[in-house]
C-alpha cells in the first residue's frame, strides 16, 4: 500500500506541475479576468480588504473575516487569502497589481492541488490501494477527466468542495459502521463542504442510509443509531458555523441569506436565459460527452456502481456513492443552469466505482476463462475513453495557453484603442463595458461595468462617455423573443429594452462609431 501511495503521489506531483505553464494565462490585469472568467473577476477584489490590516488587531481580524462576497463560503476565501498573504507582505497594499503570478498561485493551490488530493482520497476510498493496476486506472481517469482538468484552469471553490466531499466518503468508509471517531470526522468534513458551496448537504440520504444499514447488519442498536445521528448533525452544523463565523453576526447573516437566496433563484430558474435542456434531440449534449465521457463509458460507470452492491467488500462504498449522487442528480436535473463543473461531484465518485469491476490482482487473471471474458470490453472502453480524455485535455491546455492571443475581446480593445483612444482625450473620460469586453483602467479612463448589464437608467445615472458592448449580448438579450424565455421578464425589461435598441443600432443619446464581429463602440452625443 505504501508503494502504491508513493507512485500515485509522484503522478499527482507531475499533474500539479503540468498546469503551471498555463495557469498564468489570461491574467495580465484584473480587467482581463472578466474576459475569460467572470467569476474570477468578481472574486478577485475581495482579497484586498481581507488583507488590508487595520488600525488595531481587532479591525485587522474583522477585515480578515468580513470577506463581502457571500456567494461562496468563508473557507474558500480563507484559504485564498492565505495564498495571497505572501504577495501582500512582499508587495504591500498594491499586491493585486501582481495579477498574473497571484492568479497562478490561486489556481494552482486552490484548485489544482485540491483536485489532485480529492482524486487521491477517492482512489484510496474505492481501492484501499490493494492493487496497483486498479489504483492507477481509477486515479488517472479521475485526474484527466476533462471537466476536472478545466476545473484546474481557474480559481473557484469547487476544488476545495470536491476535496471535503472525498474526505467525507473516506471517513465513512474507514468508520465501517462502527460509529466511532471516523464517523464524526466525516461530520466535520461534510460541514466544511456544506459551508463552502452546499455540497455537504447532499449527504442527506447517505447518513440515514449508513445508519440504517449498520442497524440491519446488527453493528449497533437503535438507541446508539439515533444518538449518533443526532451528534453527527450537531457536529456538522457546528463545523459550518465555525468555518463561517459571520453566521453568528446578525447583519452579515442576513446579507449571506439574501445573496444565497438570490443565487438559488437565479440558478434554479435560469433567470437570464430560461431552463437549459439536458438532452439535445434525445441525446446527451456534446459538452457533457466531451467533459465526462461517451455514453458507453458513462453506462460503464453506472454498471460499476451497481456491481458494487453485489460485492460484500464494496457494498458499503457503493451505498455511500449512490446515496450521495442521487440527490446531486435530482438537483442538477431540476436547476436551469447546467455548467460542466456542476457534474463533478456526481462523476468523480462514479469514476472511483470503476474499481468494483477490476480484479485486485490482474496478473493472476486468465483472460481465456469465460468468467473473465467480460474484462476485455471493459478494458477496451477504458482505453478508448482515456485517449478521448487526453485529446480533450490537450485542447483545453492549448486554448488556455493561447487565450490572450486568440481573444476577440482583446483584439477588439487593441483596434479601438489605436483608432479612438491614442492619444487619450485631455479630459478624463468614463467608459461602460459589458462583462466580457476588455478595456483596462488607467489614470485618464474610468472604466466600469454593471452586474445587471446596461440599461437607460444606468446611462442616466452614470452618463458614460463611451459604451463598449458585446455583440453576443446584443443578439441574445436584445432579441425580440428574449423576455418570453426569461423567468423574470419584469426585472429584465429595462435591460432588454436597451439591448433591443442596440440590436437596431439606435441607442438614444449615443452614436455607433465602430463595430466588428465581437463588439460595438458607441460615443455619447454632445449637446
Amino acid at each position: 500500500m505504501q508503494k502504491i501511495s508513493i507512485y500515485l503521489l509522484i503522478i499527482g506531483l507531475i499533474y500539479f506541475c503540468l498546469f503551471i505553464p498555463f495557469n498564468g494565462a489570461g491574467a495580465q490585469n484584473p480587467e482581463m479576468l472578466s474576459v475569460f472568467e467572470i467569476d474570477e473577476y468578481a472574486q478577485f477584489p475581495n482579497l484586498q480588504p481581507m488583507l488590508s490590516g487595520g488600525e488595531s488587531l481587532k479591525y485587522t481580524i474583522r477585515n480578515f473575516l468580513v470577506y463581502q462576497h457571500y456567494f461562496y463560503g468563508y473557507p474558500f476565501y480563507f484559504f485564498s487569502s492565505l495564498v495571497a498573504l505572501p504577495f501582500r507582505l512582499i508587495n504591500g497594499p498594491d499586491f493585486l497589481s501582481q495579477t498574473r503570478p497571484l492568479m497562478l498561485a490561486l489556481r494552482q493551490l486552490i484548485n489544482v492541488l485540491p483536485n489532485m488530493l480529492a482524486a487521491f482520497v477517492l482512489t484510496y476510498f474505492a481501492t484501499r490501494f490493494r492493487s496497483l493496476f486498479s489504483s492507477l486506472i481509477v486515479f488517472s481517469i479521475i485526474l484527466f477527466t476533462p471537466a476536472l482538468v478545466a476545473n484546474g484552469l481557474w480559481w473557484h471553490p469547487d476544488g476545495l468542495g470536491l476535496l471535503f466531499i472525498a474526505l467525507t466518503m473516506f471517513f465513512l468508509s474507514l468508520d465501517n459502521l462502527r460509529l466511532k471517531k471516523f464517523f464524526y470526522f466525516a461530520a466535520i468534513s461534510a460541514g466544511i463542504a456544506g459551508g463552502i458551496k452546499y455540497l455537504g448537504f447532499f449527504f442527506v440520504l447517505t447518513i440515514p442510509t449508513y445508519l440504517i444499514f449498520g442497524l440491519i447488519q446488527k453493528k449497533y442498536g437503535f438507541k446508539k443509531m439515533v444518538l449518533s445521528g443526532f451528534v453527527f448533525i450537531v457536529i456538522m452544523f457546528a463545523a459550518i458555523i465555525i468555518t463561517n463565523p459571520l453566521l453568528l453576526l446578525p447583519l452579515e447573516r442576513s446579507e449571506i441569506i439574501r445573496i444565497q437566496t438570490s443565487q438559488f433563484i437565479h440558478t434554479s430558474s435560469g433567470e437570464m436565459l430560461g431552463k437549459q435542456p439536458l438532452l439535445e434531440e434525445g441525446r446527451l449534449p456534446g459538452w457533457l460527452i466531451a467533459n465526462y465521457g461517451t455514453p458507453f463509458f458513462i453506462l460503464l460507470l453506472f454498471i460499476s456502481l451497481i456491481s458494487g452492491f453485489f460485492q460484500k467488500k464494496n457494498r458499503l462504498n457503493a451505498i455511500i456513492i449512490a446515496t450521495f449522487i442521487i440527490p446531486q442528480i435530482i438537483t442538477t436535473l431540476a436547476v436551469a443552469l447546467r455548467r460542466s463543473h456542476y457534474f463533478l461531484p456526481i462523476f468523480l465518485p462514479l469514476t472511483a466505482s470503476l474499481s468494483f469491476l477490476i480484479p485486485d490482482n490482474m496478473q493472476g487473471v486468465d483472460m481465456k476463462r469465460k468468467e473473465n471474458f467480460r474484462l476485455i470490453p471493459i478494458i477496451a472502453i477504458l482505453l478508448i475513453q482515456a485517449l478521448f480524455f487526453i485529446r480533450e485535455d490537450y485542447f483545453l491546455f492549448l486554448n488556455m495557453k493561447n487565450r490572450e492571443k486568440n481573444s476577440s475581446s482583446i483584439a477588439f480593445y487593441h483596434e479601438i484603442a489605436e483608432s479612438y483612444f491614442d492619444p487619450l482625450p485631455t479630459e478624463p473620460i468614463t467608459i461602460y463595458r459589458d462583462w466580457h469586453v476588455y478595456f483596462p483602467e488607467n489614470n485618464e479612463v474610468d472604466v466600469f461595468m454593471d452586474w445587471d448589464l446596461a440599461s437607460y437608467q444606468m446611462l442616466d445615472t452614470e452618463k458614460p462617455d463611451y459604451l463598449l458592448l458585446d455583440n453576443a449580448y446584443i443578439s441574445t438579450y436584445g432579441a425580440p423573443g428574449f423576455l418570453d424565455i426569461s423567468s423574470s421578464p419584469e426585472r429584465l425589461a429595462e435591460m432588454h429594452q436597451f439591448y433591443s435598441e442596440a440590436f437596431e443600432k439606435d441607442i438614444i443619446g449615443y452614436s455607433l462609431i465602430f463595430e466588428n464581429s465581437f463588439g460595438s463602440l458607441y460615443e455619447r452625443n454632445m449637446k
